[in-house]
């Protein structure tokens, strides 16, 4: 098959630690260029992409790229990965779809934050190549074993989910975050909602409420929840404390006949037994499937992350836009719909939460 042509749009911390070591492992592309507004990123990035380049290496480019005059080169690329700030998505997104008409864009997650924003991208709903949305989580192998576990009726019936986020301060965070409708929740909300919506469908927003952190300069909040029912009457919680002692995140899907828990920085699923009256051995059996299941997950999943192999199912929505490249449907589940309809409960969110989106 001949290498497709990847352009990359954006020179930060995810397209260089997630997009670029994704597409390493996938190979059959080249990286024909690398576009960002910062100079000294886009060499930085020009240069972790040589293994993947022609042998002049990636073309560069330094401009903004949703009002500059870009490169004709660009018009000639298979798919188009966008990893800048979500402010700028749908700008981009609108200009890449002129000046690079037969190219696929991949977008990152969120897709979209203005009612604007969100105008122009309804626009490129039908576009052919598609437009994409990196929502990745669902496509990681852990999570994947929990639908099948979920689907061969290990659990039973779906009674309740929650998502839940614990997140330090100290972690390292991108520099414009606080330009966003509550800081950090809306660039990490999207995750949680397309997860849980893979799990009991599309949903509404049914109540929110947040508590303000301690810096007025900061919009995130202290912690946010959010109740959420799917059509079908199924209770989702969303749970976010962004000045917690710890980071971790994670979804609990309880079932009538047991339960499944999926930590998403470790990608391990974890499936424990039905409680029943809760008796002392139940509570073993509990102590003792979780945390060997936790440890097996974590010895192989330790190895794919030291060897540079645990992609979070960011390597599966690539291979997704790849085949879109090649004629195959897109995925509903990657589409602007998806996208947009995990915009738009976070929007709902913000306004019953007491923010202004």
């Amino acid at each position: 098959m001949t290498n497709r042509r990847v352009a990359l749009v954006g020179c930060g911390n995810i397209t260089n630690t997630r997009h670029i070591p994704a597409l390493r492992r996938i190979g059959e592309v080249e990286i024909v260029g690398v576009l960002g507004s910062i100079e000294e990123r886009v060499e930085a990035t020009a240069r972790a992409v040589r293994p993947l380049a022609s042998r002049g290496g990636a073309q560069r480019f330094v401009g903004d790229v949703a009002t500059a005059d870009v490169p004709q080169w660009l018009s000639q690329t298979d798919l188009i990965v966008v990893g800048t700030p979500p402010s700028t998505h749908a700008s981009i997104a609108v200009r890449l779809a002129d000046v690079a008409p037969h190219s696929v864009l991949l977008m990152e997650k969120p897709l979209v934050v203005t009612t604007q924003d969100r105008a122009e991208m309804v626009a490129l709903a039908g576009r052919d190549p598609a437009v994409l949305v990196m929502h990745n989580f669902q496509f990681a192998s852990g999570f994947l074993k929990a639908r099948r576990w979920i689907d061969q009726g290990a659990i039973g019936e779906i009674r309740s989910v929650q998502a839940y986020q614990w997140s330090t301060k100290a972690r390292r965070l991108p520099a414009w975050y606080r330009e966003l409708p509550l800081g950090l929740f809306w660039d990490e909300a999207a995750h949680f909602l397309y997860l849980t919506e893979a799990l009991v469908g599309e949903m509404h927003v049914d109540g929110a409420s947040a508590v303000q952190g301690r810096d007025p300069a900061d919009p995130t909040p202290n912690v946010l929840t959010a109740l959420l029912l799917s059509t079908a009457g199924v209770p989702v919680e969303i749970a976010m404390h962004f000045d917690a002692g710890i980071s971790e995140w994670g979804v609990v899907v309880s079932g009538s006949a047991g339960t499944i828990i999926y930590d998403l920085f470790r990608d391990i699923a974890v499936r424990l037994p039905y409680d029943g009256v809760h008796l002392g051995r139940q509570v073993l059996t509990t102590s003792m499937t979780s945390t060997l299941q936790h440890w097996i997950g974590v010895a192989a999943n330790g190895t794919r992350r030291v060897t540079g192999n645990l992609h979070y199912g960011i390597d599966q929505v690539l291979r997704m836009a790849l085949d879109v490249v090649s004629g195959s449907p897109a995925d509903p589940s990657v589409s602007v719909g998806a996208g947009l309809r995990a915009t738009d409960l976070m929007r709902d969110i913000v306004q019953r939460a007491g923010g202004h989106p």
